[in-house]
């Protein structure tokens, strides 16, 4: 793992990064990331991101039969992902700050359940997958409290048929607020909810 940072100038970071892994069953993975991150104002903060990454099928997806329902296999390859990403965070003041992160991703070799006889079974996809959405949050600060609100929208679909895959939420939101009770006990409590889920690929 290589890493550098830039800084042409006081509002400017640059940095730039390498990362090589070597699998035993999947072979040798090289993946680069990239930052700008820019301060145009005080309060103000934006962050251009560039990066590619890599996840190998963990041992339920290779090998794990549950029931007649889901079945590994030992075939899959790892998958890939590529994403460009913009975060804007702002601070209105010391105790209040929102960002707004927009990415878009395309995974290619993505591990999805195709059915079959008897149940479902893992395979990779043979047609590279967009994510596209953006995610708001604001955080509030306190004395001994803080709590934030966010919100998320994510659309997952099949790159050729723009499909939306089933079994994902488009919208997404939670909050949830912190007592510090002493230096080492907090009371927390959250709320989610997760938008309507589409349960085949019909």
């Amino acid at each position: 793992y290589f890493q550098d940072i830039y800084k042409p100038v006081d509002f400017i970071d640059i940095t730039g990064g390498i990362r090589t892994d070597i699998h035993q069953v999947f072979g040798q993975s090289t993946n680069p990331r990239c930052g700008v991150v820019l301060r145009p104002l005080d309060r103000m903060m934006m962050k251009l991101l560039y990066g590619t990454a890599f996840r190998s099928p963990d041992y339920r997806q290779s090998y794990v039969k549950t029931g007649d329902w889901t079945i590994g296999n030992e075939d899959l390859k790892q998958e890939h992902i590529e994403t460009p990403e913009i975060e804007l965070r702002y601070d209105f003041t010391k105790r209040i700050f929102s960002k707004i992160n927009l990415y878009k991703s395309r995974v290619t070799d993505m591990i999805v359940t195709q059915k079959v006889l008897g149940g479902k079974k893992y395979v990779n996809s043979e047609t590279p997958i967009d994510i596209q959405g953006f995610e708001y949050t604001i955080k509030f600060f306190y004395k001994m409290f803080d709590a934030y609100i966010n919100y998320s929208y994510n659309e997952t679909k099949d790159h050729l048929t723009e499909k939306l895959l089933y079994g994902r939420p488009v919208n997404m939101a939670n909050g949830g607020i912190t007592y510090k009770v002493i230096e080492n006990i907090r009371l927390n409590s959250t709320l989610s909810y997760i938008g309507e889920i589409k349960r085949s690929d019909e």
